[in-house]
C-alpha cells in the first residue's frame, strides 16, 4: 500500500514577492499608458520600492500605495491610483497568484484624457503603526482628490495570502 501525501506550503513572504512585483508592473504600464514612460524608466527607485512594498506585506504592514499623478505647476492631482491592500488567512488546499495588468490598462484610459504635458508623478505609502521603518521613505501629505471622480476597479494582483486592488480618482 502506497500513501501519497501533499505538502502545501506557501508562505507571506512568497505572497508578498508575488504581489509587490506585480505592483509594481502595474505602476509602470500605467506610467507607460499615460504617456510617462519615459520618467518611468528614467526613475531608478524601482528595485528599492519592490523591495520595501515586500518588507511591509511579508509583515501584514502595507495599508496602501497610491501613485499621484500631477501637475507641478498648479500642485494639483490630476490622476490617483490607490492600491488598497488586503490580507487574509489562505484555503490550506488553495495557492493560486494572479495578476490583472488588464486593469492597470483600463485604469490608464480613463485616465488618459485629464494628463497634462508637464504632469509627474510620486508614489505614496501608508503603512500600519509600527511597521518597520525603511529608510528612504519620509513622511508626506497626499494632494487633495476633491472634485475627482472616483472609479472602482477589480484586482490587480492576489496572492494566497494578500491582495491588491484599484481605485481610480480622475480629474475632470
Amino acid at each position: 500500500m502506497t500513501t501519497i501525501v501533499r505538502v502545501l506550503s506557501v508562505t507571506r513572504t512568497t505572497t508578498a514577492v508575488h504581489v509587490a512585483a506585480k505592483l509594481v508592473a502595474a505602476i509602470g504600464v500605467i506610467l507607460n499608458e499615460l504617456g510617462l514612460g519615459a520618467l518611468y524608466k528614467s526613475y531608478g527607485q524601482w528595485e528599492f520600492i519592490e523591495k520595501s512594498l515586500r518588507t511591509w506585506m511579508a509583515a501584514s504592514g502595507l495599508e496602501r500605495v497610491s501613485l499621484e499623478v500631477y501637475d507641478p505647476a498648479k500642485d494639483e492631482a490630476l490622476a490617483v491610483c490607490r492600491f488598497p491592500i488586503s490580507y487574509f488567512d489562505p484555503d490550506a488546499t488553495e495557492a493560486t497568484f494572479q495578476q490583472d495588468l488588464a486593469m492597470a490598462r483600463y485604469g490608464a484610459a480613463k485616465a488618459r484624457a485629464a494628463m497634462r504635458s508637464n504632469a509627474v508623478f510620486r508614489l505614496l505609502v501608508w503603512t500600519k503603526p509600527g511597521a518597520t521603518a525603511i529608510s528612504g521613505w519620509s513622511d508626506t501629505t497626499a494632494r487633495s482628490t476633491d472634485g475627482m471622480i472616483k472609479i472602482s476597479g477589480g484586482t490587480i494582483a492576489a496572492g494566497p495570502h494578500a491582495s491588491a486592488s484599484l481605485t481610480l480618482l480622475i480629474r475632470r
